[in-house]
């Protein structure tokens, strides 16, 4: 499961981006999930990860909804892809450029 589940986390961000404000709800049927053919559960494990470490943003007073955290809608406005750190590339993030 290495690289699947940076490609996963990388996938929920880019999809997440398509919506003002996510949910896992939405977020799942969105073609750069459904392409993945992952098992379910190791989706949402990965959903709520990208919540703990701030990759996600949980907006309050709201159940189950998420915005972007700052850093990754510029990164994804700039080069259509997530922040390159090491929780969404691997190990290899640092030879990215």
């Amino acid at each position: 499961m290495s690289d699947i589940k940076y490609r996963i986390r990388r996938a929920l961000l880019l999809a997440a981006s398509e919506y003002n404000v996510a949910s896992l709800e939405y977020v799942i049927k969105h073609p750069f999930i459904i392409n993945l053919n992952a098992d379910i559960e190791i989706i949402r494990m990965e959903w709520f990860k990208l919540i703990k470490y701030d990759y996600l943003i949980p907006i309050v007073g709201y159940n189950d909804a998420v915005k972007l955290a700052k850093e990754q809608v510029e990164a994804i406005e700039r080069t259509k892809l997530p922040v390159r750190d090491e929780f969404l590339f691997g190990p290899e993030a640092a030879n990215l450029g």
